[in-house]
Formats: structure tokens, C-alpha cells, sequence
């Protein structure tokens, strides 16, 4: 499935950084609680190395945190968001 990248919404100084888009999956990751249900779908975004410290400026600047993936496997996620990184 082809992604349009004026959809994401992403700030314009991710766009400079050429990044390659995929969605992770065809079919959206279904999530139901008590009092609704929830339909998700994800968006992999991919920077070549050689953005990396423009990216780790962009996120300071912006008061982001990025984390690396050692580090995520420790921290709390919704069930929705764990399934879809376990795929």
C-alpha cells in the first residue's frame, strides 16, 4: 500500500531527511476495550544513518525523547503498541 507523506503530518524537518515510508501492515491491528473498539495502523519511518544527528537535534529541540531499542524493551506500553512491536 503506497503512503502519502503529506498525510503523516510529520514536521517539515523530518521531510528533509528523506525518509522511507511503510505501513506495517495491509490489515489494521484491532483492539477492543470495555467501551470501544479501536482500529490502528502503523507507519515505519526510515532515515539513513548519515541523519542521525540531525535527528537526535530535531527531537531535542522539539522535547522529544528518543530511545533506543534496548531501552524500549524495558519501558510500559499498551497492549496495542506491544503487539504490533512483537510482530
Amino acid at each position: 500500500m503506497n503512503i502519502d507523506p503529506d498525510k503523516l503530518n510529520l514536521p517539515a524537518a523530518l521531510y528533509s531527511m528523506d525518509p522511507h515510508y511503510s505501513l506495517s501492515s495491509e490489515k489494521p491491528y484491532k483492539h477492543i476495550l470495555t467501551h470501544q473498539r479501536i482500529f490502528a495502523s502503523f507507519v515505519n519511518i526510515e532515515l539513513k544513518a548519515t541523519h542521525k544527528v540531525a535527528l537526535e537535534n530535531w527531537a531535542i529541540a522539539n522535547e522529544y525523547d528518543l530511545v533506543d531499542e534496548a531501552v524500549l524493551e524495558s519501558l510500559g506500553k499498551p497492549k496495542l503498541i506491544v503487539r504490533y512491536l512483537n510482530q
